[in-house]
């Protein structure tokens, strides 16, 4: 819990937040569906980047939501082989399972590029 309660002004309760980033935050409920098993990579900061062909001028928090589509095994494997290739990353540091219809969590959107600038 990130919450404190200061009980030293005679009575009155107030609480403190410890984190002064958790301040800033603001989530607007925004929230992308993609499929397994890009949404957890993006999740797990795995995979860096999502493409779009519409602009968005959202930037903060970012849910993401997995589709029903459930992955086939081959679909799995090949990304996990292309991203220890591309990125160094060992086999195990990849989610265990995919799982599907659900949120799972959510990313810090920073800057949106056009397809061109990309």
């Amino acid at each position: 819990d990130t919450r404190q309660v200061d009980k030293s002004s005679a009575g009155n309760r107030q609480t403190k937040v410890q984190d002064q980033n958790l301040q800033e935050i603001t989530d607007q409920g925004v929230c992308l569906s993609m499929h397994q098993p890009w949404a957890s990579l993006l999740v797990m900061g795995i995979k860096l980047h999502e493409g779009r062909t519409w602009y968005s001028s959202h930037r903060g928090r970012l849910w993401i939501h997995a589709a029903s589509k459930v992955p086939t095994q081959p679909e799995v494997d090949q990304l996990q082989r292309f991203y220890e290739l591309h990125s160094g990353i060992k086999t195990t540091q990849f989610p265990p399972h995919y799982p599907t219809s659900c949120l799972v969590g959510c990313v810090d959107v920073t800057e949106v590029l056009s397809q061109e600038e990309y």
